[in-house]
Protein backbone atom coordinates (compact mmCIF):
# COMPACT_ATOMS: atom_id res chain seq x y z
CA UNK A 1 0.00 0.00 0.00
CA UNK A 2 2.47 2.29 0.88
CA UNK A 3 4.31 1.41 -2.64
CA UNK A 4 1.07 2.73 -4.53
CA UNK A 5 1.09 5.65 -2.21
CA UNK A 6 4.91 6.80 -3.36
CA UNK A 7 3.92 6.52 -7.15
CA UNK A 8 0.54 8.35 -6.64
CA UNK A 9 2.86 11.18 -4.89
CA UNK A 10 5.86 11.35 -7.29
CA UNK A 11 2.89 10.67 -10.24
CA UNK A 12 1.32 14.23 -8.48
CA UNK A 13 4.02 16.23 -7.90
CA UNK A 14 5.82 15.20 -11.50
CA UNK A 15 2.30 16.69 -13.31
CA UNK A 16 2.55 19.75 -10.70
CA UNK A 17 5.97 20.76 -12.01
CA UNK A 18 5.08 20.03 -15.24
CA UNK A 19 2.14 22.17 -15.47
CA UNK A 20 4.07 25.25 -13.49
CA UNK A 21 6.53 24.97 -15.83
CA UNK A 22 3.97 25.10 -18.78
CA UNK A 23 2.61 28.33 -16.94
CA UNK A 24 5.91 29.89 -16.88
CA UNK A 25 6.56 29.59 -20.47
CA UNK A 26 3.07 30.89 -20.97
CA UNK A 27 3.85 33.43 -18.84
CA UNK A 28 7.29 34.18 -21.05
CA UNK A 29 5.70 34.47 -24.30
CA UNK A 30 3.05 36.58 -22.87
CA UNK A 31 5.65 39.18 -21.54
CA UNK A 32 7.41 39.14 -24.53
CA UNK A 33 4.25 39.78 -26.81
CA UNK A 34 3.41 42.77 -24.20
CA UNK A 35 6.73 44.15 -24.52
CA UNK A 36 6.40 44.21 -28.50
CA UNK A 37 3.61 45.17 -28.21
CA UNK A 38 4.38 48.47 -26.03
CA UNK A 39 7.30 48.97 -28.58
CA UNK A 40 5.07 49.40 -31.31
CA UNK A 41 2.91 51.64 -29.89
CA UNK A 42 5.48 54.07 -28.92
CA UNK A 43 6.75 53.87 -32.60
CA UNK A 44 3.36 54.39 -34.17
CA UNK A 45 3.10 57.76 -31.56
CA UNK A 46 6.31 58.92 -32.38
CA UNK A 47 5.64 58.45 -36.33
CA UNK A 48 2.36 59.89 -35.58
CA UNK A 49 3.93 63.47 -33.71
CA UNK A 50 6.70 63.59 -36.89
CA UNK A 51 3.59 63.07 -39.33
CA UNK A 52 1.53 66.02 -37.47
CA UNK A 53 4.62 68.38 -36.56
CA UNK A 54 5.21 67.80 -40.29
CA UNK A 55 1.37 68.72 -41.58
CA UNK A 56 1.62 71.59 -39.25
CA UNK A 57 5.00 72.94 -41.00
CA UNK A 58 3.40 72.43 -44.21
CA UNK A 59 0.43 74.12 -43.73
CA UNK A 60 2.14 77.02 -41.74
CA UNK A 61 4.71 77.95 -44.20
CA UNK A 62 3.05 76.61 -47.21
CA UNK A 63 5.10 77.51 -50.37
CA UNK A 64 7.46 80.22 -48.86
CA UNK A 65 10.70 80.29 -49.47
CA UNK A 66 11.89 79.79 -45.74
CA UNK A 67 15.28 81.31 -46.29
CA UNK A 68 13.82 84.51 -47.68
CA UNK A 69 10.80 84.74 -45.41
CA UNK A 70 13.17 84.93 -42.80
CA UNK A 71 11.83 81.42 -41.07
CA UNK A 72 14.40 78.46 -40.08
CA UNK A 73 13.37 74.89 -40.22
CA UNK A 74 14.28 73.02 -36.98
CA UNK A 75 16.32 70.30 -37.38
Amino acid sequence: MKLLHRFFVRSDSRRARDYLQQVCDERVIALRKLDETKRLADRALKEAMELEAEAFRIEFFGNRNLVRSAFLESA
